[in-house]
C-alpha cells in the first residue's frame, strides 16, 4: 500500500524531524510504524538493532510522528511501514509486503541544531529594551512552555527570525560535509556520482551508492581488465568472486605448455605445500644445484624467450638460497644471444662449476660453455674442449658430479655421425685424465641407448659402488610397433677413469606389469640408511607428475612408488637436494599462478596462461573432471555460440572474461553487471558471469 504526501521536516526548534504523512481512502493496513536510521533508509519494520533502524512511536489518530532528540546537521531517513496489527513485543505480524519494498513509502530529512540566533540578537538591543521587557504579569496561557513563561515578550517575538536563522545556518553548516560520504544527503549522491563520471543505479539502497562512489576511483586507477571487472562486480554485486580470461582456454597450435620452478620441502616425511619459486618459465629441462665451499645452495635452470630479433632464445639463469634468507633474486649465468640450456653443477674443492649447453644456429652445433665461482667471484665464460679437442664436434647435455677425493665427472652427449653418445671423463683439479674421452661402455654388446636426462649421482659411503648414472631412454611398450620413456641407470664400482670394466650391468625403473606409461627425468639423492632414493617425471596417474620411489643399494630392489603431485597440471623434471635434515625438491610445473586482489581480499584472479594448449589425454581423469570449472586448465575449439549469437553459456572464446559468483546470478543482476562493465571494458571483450559449483 502506497502512502500519500509523506512529509520529512526539520523543526525550527532544532533537534527533531516532524514525518507527516496520509492514508489512501479505505486502507486495508491502517495502521503506519515509521523506522528511523542514519546513512540509509530501513529496510525492515522490526529492526533487530540499532544498526537497522530505531522505531519513532506514532501520535495515535494524528498520521504523524515527532523524533526528538537528534544530532544537528546529521540526515535522517525513514521508512513508512503499513501494517494491520502487532503482535508480544511490537513485532508488526500482519504487514504490507509491498509496503515493505516501495520506494516512495520513505522520507528524509536533515535535523537542524539550536544556534542561539535569537538570544544574539536579543543582546545586541539596547539595555533599555531588557528594562521594559517584563515577564507577563497574569496568568500565561497553558500551551506556554516553562522557559516561554520566564521571557518577555519581545524576547519571545524574537525566537520567531532566530529559529529561521538557526535553520539556514545549521544549512550553511552542513554544506561542509557534501564532500564526506558518510554524512552527506543521499539526495545529493547523483550529484557526487557525475563529477567523476560514475552512472547512479537508482535501484539500489543508499549505502549501495554511496559505496559506488566510494570506489569508483578505485576502478578508474586501477589498471587491465582484471583488476577493472574484480573492483566493478565486487563493487556491484557485493559478492565474492573469481576472475578468469578464458583466452588461455582456447587451443591455438603454437602455444605449449610453459613449466615455471616450483618448489617443496620435506620435513621428515611430510611435504610442504608448493610454493612458486619463480616464473622464468621454459618447456623443458630440469634445474641443477650444487652447494659452494661456505655451504650456501646454488639453483641453475634455463628459460626459454619467446619471440625477439634471434626468433626465441634460451638462456641459463641462477638463484642461491638460504635458510635464514630464503631464495634471491634471479640472475643470468650464459651470455650472448645463442640459445643456452640444460646446466648442471658440482663443486670440486673450492670451486663450484657450472656447464651448460650452447647451439649455434649458423653452425648448426652444440657445445658445452662454463663458468667457475671461487672466492665469491664468477669467472668469464668458457668453452669445455676434452683432452681430444675437435670443436667441430657437437656437445650437449653436461651432467656433473663430484667425487671425495678432489675429482669432477663430466659426461656428455656427444655427436658421432647421425647418432648421440654418452661421453665422460674425470678433473682431477689440474687437468682431464684420459684422451681421449671414453664412450660410455656397452652393456653387453648392446648399446646402452642414452637419449636424454643424465643425472650422475656419487655414493660417498659404499666403496663398491662409487659413481651412479641415470638416464632416459625409449624402450618398446607393450603396444607392438611402439615405445615408451624408460629411466636406466648403471654403476661404476671404482673412481678410476681409465677403467671401463667396473661399469655394472644396465638396470631399469621398475614398473608396474602391463604399465606403458613413460619415466623420465631422473633425479636422486643418498639417504642416511645408504640407500638412493629417485625422483622423476611419469604419466602413470594419467597426467605427468613427480613420483619419488627407493632403491635398495645392496639387491637393486625397488621399493613401492609415491606419487607427489596434487594437481592435474603438468609436473616434470624434479630435482632432489637435501638442506640439512630436510629436502628441498624443484621441479617444473604448468599450474596456474593465483593473486589475491589488492583491493579485495576475498577476491582471486588466476592466470592459466601457462597450462597451454595440449592434445587431450583420456586419462588424466583430474583435468578432464575440471570441465566447465573454474580451474579449467584445458584448451578447446572456439566457442562461437548458436547460429552465431553468443549468450552467457558460451565461454571458450578469445575475447571472454568469465567472473564466477560465489551466488548464482539472477537476469536482472545480469544486465545490471553488463551494462556497468561495458564501461570500463574494452568494446573487443565481453562478459560472462557463473555460478561456483
Amino acid at each position: 500500500m502506497r502512502l500519500r504526501n509523506i512529509v520529512a521536516v526539520p523543526h525550527a526548534a532544532g533537534n527533531r524531524i516532524d514525518v507527516r504523512w496520509e492514508l489512501p481512502p479505505a486502507p486495508a493496513f491502517p495502521l503506519v510504524r515509521v523506522v528511523r536510521r542514519e546513512g540509509t533508509h530501513p529496510t525492515t519494520p522490526n529492526p533487530a538493532s540499532a544498526a537497522e533502524g530505531v522505531v519513532v512511536p506514532e501520535i495515535a489518530g494524528q498520521n504523524l510522528v515527532v523524533d526528538a532528540g537528534l544530532q544537528g546537521r546529521t540526515v535522517y531517513y525513514y521508512g513508512l511501514f503499513p501494517y494491520a496489527s502487532a503482535g508480544a513485543g511490537g513485532t508488526i505480524v500482519v504487514s504490507d509486503p509491498a509496503g515493505q519494498i516501495d520506494s516512495f513509502n520513505r522520507g528524509a530529512a536533515m535535523a537542524t541544531s539550536p544556534m542561539g540566533n535569537a538570544e544574539q540578537m536579543y543582546a545586541l538591543l539596547p539595555l533599555i529594551y531588557h528594562r521594559y521587557d517584563t515577564v507577563l504579569a497574569r496568568t500565561p496561557p497553558p500551551a506556554m512552555s516553562a522557559e516561554d513563561r520566564e521571557l518577555g515578550a519581545l524576547r519571545r517575538f524574537l525566537d520567531l527570525p532566530g529559529a529561521q536563522l538557526d535553520q539556514l545556518r545549521s544549512f550553511a553548516a552542513a554544506m561542509l560535509d557534501f564532500l564526506d560520504l558518510n554524512r552527506v544527503d543521499g539526495r545529493l549522491l547523483p550529484l557526487l556520482a557525475q563529477w567523476i563520471g560514475w552512472n547512479t543505479d537508482y535501484s539500489l539502497e543508499i549505502e549501495a551508492q554511496r559505496n559506488e562512489i566510494r570506489h569508483a576511483p578505485q576502478i578508474y586507477r586501477s589498471v587491465g581488465l582484471i583488476p577493472v571487472v574484480e573492483a566493478t562486480v565486487k563493487r556491484i554485486s557485493g559478492q565474492d568472486s573469481r576472475t578468469k580470461e578464458f583466452v588461455h582456454n582456447v587451443a591455438t597450435t603454437n602455444r605449449p605448455e610453459r613449466l615455471n620452478l616450483w618448489w617443496r620441502r620435506r620435513v621428515g616425511t611430510t611435504w610442504s605445500p608448493p610454493e612458486l619459486l619463480s616464473v622464468d618459465a621454459s618447456f623443458d629441462g630440469r634445474p641443477a644445484a650444487a652447494r659452494d665451499d661456505v655451504g650456501r645452495l646454488w639453483l641453475f635452470y634455463h628459460q626459454a624467450e619467446i619471440g625477439g630479433a634471434e626468433g626465441g632464445r634460451c638462456r641459463v639463469w641462477l638463484k642461491s638460497f638460504d635458510t635464514a634468507t630464503g631464495w634471491t633474486a634471479s640472475e643470468p649465468l650464459s651470455e650472448g644471444p645463442l640459445v643456452a640450456k640444460d646446466p648442471t653443477t658440482a663443486l670440486q674443492g673450492s670451486r663450484l662449476l657450472a656447464f651448460w649447453g650452447v647451439y649455434d644456429r649458423v653452425t648448426d652445433r652444440w657445445r658445452i660453455e662454463s663458468r667457475t665461482r671461487s672466492g665469491g667471484v664468477w669467472s668469464v665464460v668458457e668453452t669445455f674442449l676434452p683432452p681430444e679437442g675437435d670443436p667441430t664436434v657437437s656437445r650437449r647435455k653436461p651432467a656433473a658430479v663430484a667425487d671425495n677425493t678432489g675429482g669432477l665427472w663430466l659426461f656428455w652427449l656427444e655427436r658421432q655421425g647421425n647418432r648421440w653418445v654418452l661421453k665422460y671423463n674425470r678433473h682431477n683439479g689440474t687437468t682431464w685424465q684420459v684422451n681421449p674421452s671414453p664412450t660410455f661402455p656397452l652393456d653387453g654388446g648392446a648399446d646402452p641407448r642414452v637419449l636424454d636426462d643424465v643425472f650422475a649421482l656419487f655414493h660417498a659411503t659404499d666403496a663398491t659402488q662409487r659413481l651412479w648414472v641415470f638416464w632416459g631412454r625409449q624402450d618398446a611398450a607393450a603396444v607392438p610397433g611402439q615405445t615408451r620413456w624408460t629411466v636406466a641407470y648403471r654403476v661404476k664400482a671404482g673412481l678410476n677413469p681409465t677403467v671401463t670394466a667396473d661399469w655394472s650391468t644396465i638396470r631399469t625403473l621398475a614398473k608396474a606389469a602391463g604399465n606403458d606409461d613413460h619415466d623420465r627425468a631422473p633425479s636422486g639423492l643418498v639417504l642416511a640408511n645408504r640407500n638412493v632414493e629417485l625422483f622423476w617425471s611419469s604419466h602413470r596417474g594419467g597426467s605427468w607428475s613427480v613420483w619419488r620411489n627407493v632403491l635398495n643399494r645392496a639387491t637393486h630392489a625397488w621399493g613401492t612408488a609415491e606419487n607427489l603431485g596434487t594437481t592435474p597440471y603438468t609436473l616434470t623434471g624434479p630435482l632432489a637436494t637435501p638442506d640439512g635434515a630436510d629436502t628441498l625438491l624443484i621441479y617444473r610445473s604448468s599450474e596456474s599462478l593465483r593473486y589475491t586482489s589488492a583491493l579485495y581480499a576475498a577476491t582471486e584472479t588466476v592466470d592459466f596462461r601457462y597450462a597451454g594448449s595440449t592434445t587431450l589425454d583420456t586419462r588424466n581423469a583430474g583435468r578432464l573432471a575440471q570441465r566447465g570449472r573454474f580451474d579449467d586448465a584445458q584448451s578447446y575449439v572456439y566457442d562461437a555460440g548458436r547460429a552465431g549469437r553468443r549468450t552467457n553459456d558460451d565461454w571458450y572464446a578469445r575475447d571472454t572474461v568469465g567472473v564466477f559468483l560465489s551466488a548464482g546470478p539472477d537476469d536482472q543482476e545480469i544486465s545490471r553487471l553488463n551494462r556497468v562493465l561495458r564501461e570500463f571494458m574494452p568494446l573487443t571483450d565481453r562478459a560472462v558471469f557463473i555460478k561456483e559449483s
